[in-house]
């Protein structure tokens, strides 16, 4: 059975580049550039989607507001932010946050590919990074 991920950046180039790398690994992509179109997209698919990439900052919602609509739909989201900040500079002014993970950018393909093997194959329900 093929992963289905839920992409959403407000930068075309990451979408259509993450998207080719994500469906030669074999998954399914869905992308928005909006993620206002992701959240209705997912009210309705969320059983389909298996993990959610999600920018941090964009200008018609930023990553963190997103992922807690995201949650409000279901709490058990597995949630990768991906930011050009680093991961202390966000979770010391969103204490209140968990993702499953986080990816600087910029990433490496393989380490996108990995990061999303690491957290189908954990046997950890938790998420990774607070």
């Amino acid at each position: 059975m093929h992963k289905t991920i839920l992409l959403i950046d407000d930068e075309n180039a990451i979408l259509e580049i993450t998207t080719l790398v994500l469906e030669d690994a074999g998954y399914l992509v869905t992308a928005f550039i909006s993620p206002l179109e992701a959240i209705t997209y997912y009210k309705q698919h969320q059983h389909e989607i298996h993990a959610i990439i999600l920018d941090m900052t964009m200008p018609e919602m930023d990553g963190i507001t997103c992922a807690k609509a995201l949650w409000s739909i279901n709490a058990q989201a597995t949630i990768i932010l991906s930011s050009g900040y680093k991961i202390e500079d966000i979770t010391q002014q969103h204490q209140d946050v968990n993702f499953h993970a986080f990816l600087q950018k910029p990433y490496h393909p393989r380490t996108l590919v990995k990061q999303l093997e690491s957290i189908f194959c954990s046997n950890s329900p938790e998420p990774a990074l607070n």
